[in-house]
């Protein structure tokens, strides 16, 4: 009996222990049927959104040890996928960033309030404003202007240096570049112009300028030919004396009339919206006068485009404008602050350019050389068209003729090719202003690249 009392005693506190051992501790899961639970919601649920690996997931600096909290959180988002298909996982895009450094999420997840560590704001010190510049795309042959100001010269087709090609994609290719397409591009702004009722004058959409539509058989007060063509100085009387529609008339600066010629028509000159004479002479005079040749006046040739200085006593055609002169270029020279180099600014046209070094290249080689450049910080120059270049002319100084900062007197080479002689292209000489063309193989010119 004894032994019994002593077994059941032993048998008692053995009882006590292992209800101490399994309630005391405690664990995750309290409840076997609980856990059983979980684990298998868990594991249908590893099936259903199974999520690769990212380099989060085998960062490591991570920790292995997996609070409740981090589980219960962990629940929630899986509970939330599970509710909303559409959402997408976020991903780091971070080396795969767009081409004009803005690493945006889908628009899908704007409104999302989960925090992105990949989109938190830059410091200051870290922005690089060329990186964020309109025009810095390097994957982008056409990187966009905004608010061109220079006409277009009219060129439609691209060239090599014997015949018209299918326009370059890459600017890996050869030629590529060219006038042609940077107009295509919008980078110019197309010729606009709108006859008024009267039918006899012409407004230039984009200058303001009215022009005399028609060109007259005969002049009143000038003497050459019977009156057809006129002397410099009766062009001049005959324009200021011009009774039509009640305006003032003048005769035009050079770069008022260089807005009329149109490289895609020949002659040179829009003929739906202006006449002149068949006869083989089509020169027309300027206003302005030559600085390289006292007593001379500037003439632009509408029969091949070409811009000469000829004597006031010769006879041409006059064509009457009315209307505020065209501004002049304003130049500001600029040092970029990171690389110390020059750039040169034109607001008046909305241009960027750079400044003239001595080196010489034929006109393929131009091409290439603006745009493969990378100067000042910046990217994507190009070669300009013959109407951008002339931009830097200033006909009244010579050697250089132009206010452009540290240009020089030189032949510099345009985009822009001859389309009555496809081997030459335009050019400007700075020692004067003239504005002829060359061949693109033979002859080497100076460059300066525009933005």
């Amino acid at each position: 009996m004894k032994l019994e009392k002593t077994f059941s005693f032993f048998l008692l506190l053995a009882a006590l222990v292992f209800c101490i051992s399994c309630g005391g501790k405690g664990s995750k899961y309290d409840d076997w049927d609980d856990y059983d639970a979980v684990d298998k919601d868990s594991e249908e649920e590893d099936k259903d959104n199974h999520v690769p690996a990212t380099d989060e997931d085998t960062n490591p600096d991570d920790s292995d040890t997996e609070t409740d909290a981090d589980k219960t959180q962990d629940d929630t988002d899986s509970e939330s996928d599970n509710e909303n298909p559409d959402n997408t996982d976020i991903v780091d895009d971070s080396d795969h960033n767009r081409p004009d450094g803005d690493n945006h999420n889908n628009p899908d997840d704007e409104d999302s309030d989960m925090p992105d560590k990949d989109n938190e704001d830059i410091p200051d010190e870290e922005v690089n404003d060329k990186d964020s510049t309109p025009g810095e795309n390097d994957d982008d042959p056409f990187p966009g202007k905004d608010d061109p100001v220079v006409i277009c010269t009219g060129l439609t087709k691209c060239y090599n240096l014997f015949e018209d090609i299918e326009c370059p994609n890459s600017k890996n290719e050869d030629f590529f570049g060219q006038d042609a397409q940077y107009a295509m591009e919008k980078y110019c702004l197309k010729k606009s112009y709108t006859t008024t009722t009267s039918s006899e004058t012409v407004i230039d959409n984009i200058t303001s300028l009215v022009w005399q539509k028609d060109t007259p058989e005969q002049f009143e007060g000038c003497s050459g030919n019977s009156g057809k063509t006129c002397s410099h100085q009766e062009a001049v009387n005959y324009c200021n004396n011009l009774q039509l529609e009640g305006k003032t008339w003048r005769l035009p600066t050079l770069k008022e009339l260089e807005t009329l010629v149109d490289l895609s028509q020949t002659p040179t000159i829009n003929q739906k919206y202006f006449t002149i004479p068949s006869t083989s002479l089509k020169k027309f005079w300027t206003e302005t006068a030559s600085k390289a040749n006292n007593g001379n006046f500037w003439v632009i040739d509408f029969g091949t485009a070409l811009i000469t200085d000829e004597a006031n006593n010769k006879f041409f055609y006059p064509k009457c404008v009315s209307g505020n002169e065209l501004e002049d270029s304003e130049f500001e020279a600029i040092i970029d602050q990171t690389t110390s180099q020059k750039i040169v600014s034109d607001e008046t046209n909305n241009l960027i350019w750079t400044i003239s070094d001595n080196s010489l290249h034929t006109w393929q080689s131009a091409l290439n050389y603006c745009e493969t450049l990378n100067y000042a910080g910046r990217k994507n120059w190009r070669l300009p068209s013959i109407n951008e270049l002339a931009t830097v002319i200033n006909y009244s100084k010579l050697s250089p003729a132009s206010d452009f900062p540290g240009i020089g007197s030189a032949y510099f080479w345009s985009s822009s090719t001859n389309p009555m002689n496809i081997k030459q292209a335009w050019r400007i000489h700075t020692y004067s202003g003239g504005i002829s063309y060359a061949d693109k193989a033979k002859e080497t010119h100076k460059v300066i690249c525009v933005k």
